[in-house]
């Protein structure tokens, strides 16, 4: 039911068209919100939410958020990293790798380590995506997670991302949505 509710929040986060107005004029601006190549911006701020589906092992479903920032160091790459979360006590963070193929496409590569929690221990992740205006992202991700008993858990999992304002908006309506929950069970 809570992954329902989480869809629906993202997919409602995703109307305004708004996020795609950014990025028109012609100058480049120092710092943006929503990424862009280096004709528009010389760096940008990564706001993302994630929702992901397990494809192989146990049949799982997660969010995630990350943010972070990414320098572009010419027309077609942007480098730079971000710190990730996710509710399942996954704390992390990544180096990123930007290449912008048009001015609104680009392809995304993140690899990183997730921190030690209370059932594993120091793990590596990666993900390569396809985003769109740094609005949309279209993702797949894999994670080794070293397991405190002694085991290894390779998860394999594709998802979607909602970029800069639709990961900002995706997130608050998700904090809002779960602190009404919260008050209401109490």
């Amino acid at each position: 039911m809570l992954y329902r509710t989480l869809l629906v929040a993202a997919l409602l986060a995703a109307a305004p068209v708004s996020a795609w107005a950014q990025g028109l004029e012609k100058d480049p601006t120092f710092l943006c919100f929503r990424g862009g190549p280096a004709s528009r911006c010389s760096s940008f701020l990564i706001t993302e939410f994630a929702y992901e589906v397990r494809l192989n092992g146990p049949s799982e479903k997660s969010v995630s958020w990350e943010v972070g920032w990414m320098k572009n160091t010419g027309e077609r790459w942007a480098f730079g990293g971000t710190v990730f979360y996710s509710p399942e006590d996954r704390l992390g963070v990544k180096s990123r790798v930007r290449w912008w193929w048009l001015s609104a496409v680009s392809v995304d590569v993140g690899a990183g380590v997730s921190f030690k929690n209370d059932v594993t221990d120091m793990g590596l992740t990666g993900h390569l995506g396809l985003n769109l205006a740094d609005v949309l992202q279209v993702f797949t991700q894999v994670e080794v997670l070293n397991i405190k008993s002694g085991s290894t858990d390779t998860a394999w999992s594709v998802g979607a991302k909602g970029g800069s304002y639709v990961g900002l908006a995706s997130a608050i309506v998700l904090l809002v949505g779960v602190a009404t929950y919260a008050a209401g069970s109490g």
